[in-house]
C-alpha cells in the first residue's frame, strides 16, 4: 500500500525502521517470522481514524538491519527489549499489543515479562507452545544439522519451500498478498530467521497463560497449517476470559484472508478505548 511511510528510531540496541498511522489511542502491531510491519498496512489504514497504529519491523526482517555488535543469537528476550525501547524512545503507550504468529509469542512474552506496557492483547494465529509440525523436525541433533544447512544456504531453502504455499489458503496464493509475504520473506536475514526458528523451537508458555490477565482476543483461521488453530485455542482455554474466533476456511494470513472480519474485530475489541478518551 503506498504512501505510508518509513521511519527509523536508534534505540541503544538496535535501529529499528517503523509505519506509524492515524491518530488517538496507541496500538502496537507484530509481525510474525519472516515478515515485516507491511503485513499491517491494510489493518493501519482502516482503523487509522481511531487509533495510532504502530508497526515496527523486528531486527533483521523487513527494513530494520541486524544490531552489527549484538549477541551471537536474537532471542525473545531481546527483540521485546527491543520494543520496550521502541515505546519509551517514541512515547508510544500501547492501548493493546496485536501479535501474528511468533509476533504473537512476542506478544505474550511481552504480557508476562512487562504487564505495565499494554492493556490489551490480539493473538493472531499465534505460536504458543512450539509444537508445530515443520519446526518439530528440527528438534534433536538431526535438526541441528538441518538448522545449519538453513543457515548456509538462507535464503534458498525459502525461496524452495514457497512461503506463500503454507501461508495462504489456495485461493489467495497469486493475490498481492502473496507476492509481499514471498519479498518479505527474501529480505529477512539469515540470521534474524534462524534464530526466529530457534525461539519457536525452545519456547513454550502453555504453562504460564493463566498468569496473564489482561482481556485477550484470539483469532485463528481454522485452515492454517503453518500454525495450527489448536495452538491459539490453547491460549484462549488458559488465559483468563480470553475470548476466540474462529475463521472457517482461512489460512495463516489471517489479515489478508479476511480482512473485513479482523478489522471489525479489532474494532470492536477496542472500543473500550475509545469511551475512555476525553471529549470537547
Amino acid at each position: 500500500m503506498p504512501g505510508m511511510t518509513l521511519h527509523r528510531v536508534t534505540l541503544p540496541e538496535v535501529e529499528l525502521r517503523y509505519r506509524v498511522h492515524g491518530s488517538g489511542p496507541d496500538v502496537l502491531l507484530l509481525h510474525g517470522w519472516i515478515s515485516s510491519g507491511r503485513m499491517w498496512q491494510p489493518l493501519m489504514a482502516a482503523l487509522g481514524g481511531h487509533f495510532r497504529l504502530w508497526a515496527p519491523d523486528l531486527a533483521g526482517f523487513g527494513d530494520s538491519p541486524l544490531p552489527a555488535d549484538g549477541p551471537p543469537r536474537l532471542s525473545l528476550a531481546d527483540h521485546a527489549r527491543h520494543i520496550r525501547a521502541f515505546c519509551r524512545a517514541l512515547d508510544v503507550r500501547p492501548y493493546a499489543v496485536v501479535g501474528h504468529s511468533l509476533g504473537g509469542l512476542l506478544t505474550l512474552h511481552l504480557a508476562l515479562e512487562y504487564p505495565d506496557l499494554m492493556e490489551r492483547l490480539v493473538l493472531i494465529s499465534p505460536v504458543v507452545s512450539g509444537r508445530l509440525w515443520p519446526v518439530v523436525l528440527l528438534r534433536g541433533g538431526v535438526g541441528h544439522w538441518l538448522l545449519g544447512i538453513v543457515r548456509r544456504l538462507w535464503p534458498l531453502p525459502v525461496m524452495a519451500l514457497g512461503p506463500s504455499v503454507f501461508a495462504f489458503a489456495p485461493r489467495h496464493l497469486f493475490s498481492e498478498a502473496a507476492r509481499r509475504k514471498a519479498e518479505d520473506a527474501q529480505k529477512a536475514s539469515r540470521r534474524a530467521a534462524v534464530d526466529g526458528l530457534q525461539i519457536v523451537l525452545e519456547t513454550d508458555y502453555s504453562a504460564r497463560l493463566p498468569e496473564i490477565d489482561k482481556p485477550t482476543l484470539v483469532i485463528v483461521g481454522t485452515r492454517d497449517i503453518t500454525v495450527p488453530p489448536t495452538e491459539g485455542e490453547l491460549a484462549a482455554a488458559r488465559i483468563p476470559g480470553a475470548r476466540l474466533v474462529k475463521l472457517p476456511g482461512v489460512a495463516h494470513q489471517v489479515t489478508d484472508e479476511a480482512p473485513d472480519e479482523v478489522h471489525r474485530l479489532l474494532l470492536e475489541f477496542l472500543a473500550p478505548a475509545l469511551l475512555e478518551m476525553p471529549h470537547d
